[in-house]
């Protein structure tokens, strides 16, 4: 997607526009002017529109001028999850299971309020590696250890759409019933028996079925810094051999960065349409390590606090039951946050055991997240599906999602958009005349827990099993309105994207 003009240039190039087209509109409307507008061609009709916006033109649907024509249908406003996850570590190999439960209530336009609840089934396998080093800064030695992996991810999983809270909490509850009892069937004598006679009402069809699947990478690095040892009495420890302090390390500080991509589809089974979601993200972690152990030096805590951010940019493409494409959607997601954790892990070697040292440990996390979302859609039909086919052919790719990612969240930040110049990319053009924005801003908070064991004999052997759940609200949303008199599109008050 291109630049988007400068705000003096595009100014500039809308007065050019208006003076042109209201000499020919002069000379078109006096031949128009006894039969309305119906006399003229339509291309004529729509330029002499973009000028005047009579409300013939907005009778004739020619002049869609007002905010309420840019007004995005509904607006997400609270989305709950818990999310459990099991991984086993043969060596340098990994597999994982995980599912997750998530319930969003969408406010629309209109204020109605929707529901939809999303359960989903997965896992990943995939490989990891390590690799240690020393940097030399100013003759002292910076310890760096490296770890690198990549994992394959699949799912798959049901939504289900309601029209209130009560059908969504009496689903919830039924949907919970039936994990467990997934979970107890075969293995609890005499459970089926029970369920039989429980006489639960059977869970209603999914809207849609999904399936996913995708590519996660990681590089996460751990630092020690050297600093100067000191006695009982606070005075620096000075090494005989040496003649200078004596220097130790320690872990302080990690930091991991991870790249992801995921392809979404959802097959809706009633009326046969799809929807199909691309989507790329970046995230990254730095935390400050504060380790203590016990006497013995078999048990250590930590208390760590971290920072954290991500970039995510998704396009979503929705086709009918026939393939024709009706809506193509952009999001683009910025978060920024911060997480504390405390963990206790304890280990040693057995001596009856195979050789190796042992360790287990418990991890509770809490994380308070603000997230900003500019959502960009445009509805399609035979007015401008050619048009759209024909970008797609040759912009469906992550460079493309990456670009528009960056264009997107520049402008929600200028706050207005102008015309694109006459080069534009096309899919510029079409968002700008027909498109609808979001912006909106959300607060989120989430709670972990994880627990571990793991043997280490040349190789790490082990398992992992984590719970987590988390809320999202909406702070505040606006849209993008119709064009101003300089052709710009500035953010307007969005009162059902409001918390």
């Amino acid at each position: 997607m291109s630049v988007r003009p400068r705000r003096g240039d595009a100014g500039q190039n809308m007065l050019e526009y208006v003076g042109l087209v209201i000499t020919v509109a002069a000379v078109l409307v006096l031949i128009g002017a006894g039969n309305g507008f119906g006399g003229l061609v339509p291309g004529a009709e729509k330029a002499v529109c973009k000028v005047i916006n009579s409300a013939d033109c907005r009778d004739e649907g020619l002049a869609p001028k007002t905010d309420a024509d840019f007004k995005p249908d509904d607006c997400q406003v609270k989305t709950t999850q818990e999310t459990h996850k099991g991984t086993v570590n043969l060596g340098i190999v990994k597999l994982g299971q995980d599912w997750a439960l998530q319930k969003v209530m969408v406010r629309n336009k209109d204020g109605s309020v929707g529901y939809q609840v999303m359960m989903t089934a997965g896992g990943q396998a995939g490989v990891e590696g390590g690799l240690g080093g020393r940097a030399n800064f100013n003759t002292d030695k910076v310890g760096a250890e490296i770890k690198v992996g990549a994992d394959a991810t699949f799912g798959h999983g049901d939504m289900w759409e309601f029209k209130s809270q009560e059908e969504m909490d009496k689903f919830s509850a039924g949907l919970h019933q039936a994990w467990l009892d997934n979970i107890q069937e075969g293995s609890t004598p005499g459970y089926e028996v029970g369920k039989v006679l429980r006489d639960d009402e059977p869970l209603p069809d999914p809207t849609y079925k999904i399936a996913k699947g995708g590519l996660q990478g990681f590089a996460e690095g751990e630092f020690s810094f050297p600093t100067g040892e000191t006695g009982k009495d606070g005075k620096p420890v000075i090494d005989p051999n040496t003649g200078k302090t004596r220097k130790k390390e320690s872990p302080e500080a990690k930091a991991k960065i991870t790249p992801s991509g995921e392809v979404t589809t959802m097959t809706n089974g009633k009326d046969g349409s799809t929807v199909t979601t691309q989507q790329f993200k970046l995230e990254g972690e730095a935390t400050r390590l504060n380790s203590k152990k016990t006497k013995g030096g078999k048990a250590t805590g930590n208390a760590n606090a971290s920072g954290l951010g991500s970039v995510t940019g998704a396009m979503t493409i929705t086709r009918d039951k026939n393939g024709a494409i009706t809506q193509i959607k952009f999001v683009h997601t910025v978060e920024a946050g911060a997480r504390g954790e405390l963990e206790g892990t304890a280990g040693g070697v057995d001596p009856k055991g195979p050789q190796g040292q042992k360790e287990g440990g418990i991890k509770g996390t809490e994380t308070l997240k603000n997230t900003a979302v500019v959502t960009k859609s445009l509805d399609v039909d035979a007015s401008n599906r050619d048009a759209v086919n024909e970008w797609l052919s040759a912009n469906n790719d992550a460079g493309t999602v990456a670009k528009s990612m960056a264009e997107s969240v520049l402008a929600a930040r200028d706050g207005v958009e102008y015309p694109p110049g006459p080069g534009a990319d096309p899919m510029d053009r079409l968002l700008y005349e027909q498109g609808k924005t979001t912006r909106a801003s959300y607060a989120s908070h989430a709670e972990a827990l994880e627990a571990s064991a793991r043997i280490r004999a040349g190789w790490t052997f082990g398992a992992s099993f984590s719970s987590e759940r988390s809320t999202e609200s909406i702070v505040d949303g606006d849209y993008l309105g119709a064009p101003d008199a300089d052709g710009g599109r500035r953010y307007v008050d969005f009162p059902e994207c409001h918390r």
